[in-house]
């Protein structure tokens, strides 16, 4: 195998730190690179484009996560000042989000910036006509109490919260190792060690958490991802679950359906050798 690029052939200038924690891209237009808490981009219609240039003006350290939506944004969060921000690729800024409308009905807070709750995990559903939507856990920085947001990430500089809901404290979600979105649907699956939940957000569900599978005891869950393309051949839509056990890893396919659910039985499963951790569909 042969080396194509190091990290530092990447930038104009290479930035101190080596940290890369993500990259996404936004339809064919541009490239977001988040690096030690920093955003830099890459316009890709430009004639000239080909290296990140410096990060994103502003004193601010963003969570290892971000949204891209739309043709040429990421919603990002900033830990410095518990705030969402929008990040435009060929703005030099980084810029607040507004506060919700006046006339809106979403159950969220007033104002995404500068909010009491600091922010745990966020993971990215599917995009669709109306944006990409994403889950966010979040923790309110003087009671402890744990909320689930719903995000729609449409790509503009616009509120993003369509629901927000506390999260009692007998569910097992604010400990969970990770999340996973749904391609739709206000519930997330999460994995704790061996086992499988999903955990609807909706406040008027009764029976929030449902223990959805459980492998062997010393099997751990170290991926999960809903893989869902309706303009696949056979309208693609699997849940995959990798999972490890003694430097073997385990990739098992499952059909999900309704609320949180799955068909019976496997689709598939694959196993080999090392730690798995991460899983990449190629129609």
């Amino acid at each position: 195998m042969a080396l194509f690029k190091t990290f530092e052939d990447v930038f104009y200038i290479a930035p101190e730190q080596c940290n890369p924690q993500e990259i996404a891209r936004c339809s064919s237009s541009a490239l977001f690179l988040l690096n030690a808490g920093k955003v830099h981009s890459i316009y890709t219609m430009s004639p000239h484009y080909g290296k990140f240039a410096d990060p994103k003006l502003g004193n601010y350290s963003f969570f290892e996560r971000m949204i891209a939506g739309g043709s040429v944004g990421v919603l990002v969060f900033d830990t410095k000042t518990n705030s969402f921000c929008s990040i435009i690729v060929n703005s030099p800024t980084v810029d607040p989000v507004p506060d919700k409308p006046v006339e809106s009905t979403v159950n969220g807070p007033t104002s995404v910036t500068n909010m009491p709750y600091s922010l745990v995990k966020m993971e990215i559903g599917e995009s669709t006509s109306s944006g990409v939507s994403a889950f966010a856990l979040m923790k309110h920085v003087s009671t402890g109490e744990y909320y689930l947001a719903q995000l729609l990430y449409t790509g503009s500089n616009a509120y993003p919260i369509v629901d927000f809901n506390l999260v009692p404290n007998e569910y097992l979600l604010p400990d969970a190792d990770l999340i996973a979105a749904p391609a739709s649907g206000d519930f997330v699956y999460f994995a704790k060690d061996n086992k499988v939940y999903t955990y609807i957000g909706a406040s008027a569900e009764a029976e929030k958490q449902r223990l959805l599978l459980e492998f062997a005891p010393n099997e751990k869950v170290t991926y999960i991802k809903h893989f869902y393309y309706p303009n696949a051949p056979a309208d693609y839509s699997y849940l995959a679950i990798l999972t490890n056990v003694d430097s073997k890893w385990k990739l098992r396919i499952y059909t999900p359906k309704g609320v949180g659910e799955l068909e019976p039985g496997i689709v598939a499963e694959y196993e080999g050798e090392g730690n798995g951790r991460y899983v990449m569909y190629r129609n």
